[in-house]
């Protein structure tokens, strides 16, 4: 129930869910002649819908997001695990892949569930590593977690206190790391994924793919957001 009201108020929460409403706000003052109201909403709405689909703004929400942590270089041996969140598995598995090759003696846990789909993300994941040449011993399949928060539950199991590396988007990561760390875990964080937009040719100032990013940056924003008030009201109900 909870996993469920939480991705309804997101939804709700995403420009173009904002967007849309506004949009039929406008169609229902011009539908009852109310033509001042009809104007200012629906120009307001096409201003809005132009801004989600500006280049530069795009940019400037995924940036802060995609360059708190960078690609890993430096490799430690004593690491057991790579998780590998469920996702695009060409970015993600490529990045688990390399650091797989990095180390003798690691295993690589998949994660995320299918919801409708016949199989689940971590199910899909570790087919394609094994068709890459993974040996099946060599991984975990974890295809019960909804979200990252149930991910972060499920890697305790495996590694307790121990360190291991973390494989999700850029974009995602920070909201990731957040959550893992307030489970106590010491993830290192692994991104890959990078999806800013490096040069800002005239076609690109305003297309579909910026839409989407904007989507994508604010639905993080709002699960930093989201993540932080439930821990702030976790930690003051320890002290009532």
């Amino acid at each position: 129930m909870a996993f469920t009201l939480k991705k309804v108020i997101s939804f709700f929460l995403m420009p173009l869910s904002i967007i849309a409403i506004l949009f039929f706000i406008g169609l229902y003052f011009f539908w009852t002649r109310r033509y001042n109201k009809a104007n200012v909403v629906l120009v307001t709405t096409f201003l809005l819908f132009l801004l989600v689909g500006f280049a530069p703004l795009s940019n400037m929400l995924v940036k802060p997001l995609e360059n708190r942590y960078h690609t890993v270089e430096t490799y430690d041996e004593n690491i057991e695990y790579i998780l590998l969140l469920g996702g695009n598995f060409k970015t993600r598995g490529d990045e688990a892949l390399r650091l797989y090759h990095q180390h003798e003696d690691i295993k690589i846990i998949t994660s995320g569930y299918g919801g409708y789909n016949p199989i689940s993300d971590a199910k899909s994941a570790a087919l394609k590593l094994m068709d890459v040449g993974i040996p099946k011993e060599d991984i975990l399949v974890e295809e019960k977690s909804q979200d990252t928060h149930e991910e972060a539950l499920m890697m305790k199991q495996y590694v307790q206190d121990r360190p291991f590396y973390l494989v999700t988007s850029a974009l995602h990561m920070p909201r990731a790391m957040l959550l893992f760390e307030q489970e106590g875990l010491k993830p290192i964080a692994a991104p890959t994924d990078f999806i800013q937009v490096q040069h800002l040719g005239m076609l690109k100032l305003f297309n579909a793919n910026n839409i989407l990013i904007t989507q994508r940056a604010m639905h993080e924003y709002i699960g930093i957001v989201y993540t932080q008030i439930k821990e702030g009201i976790k930690t003051l109900k320890g002290f009532l």
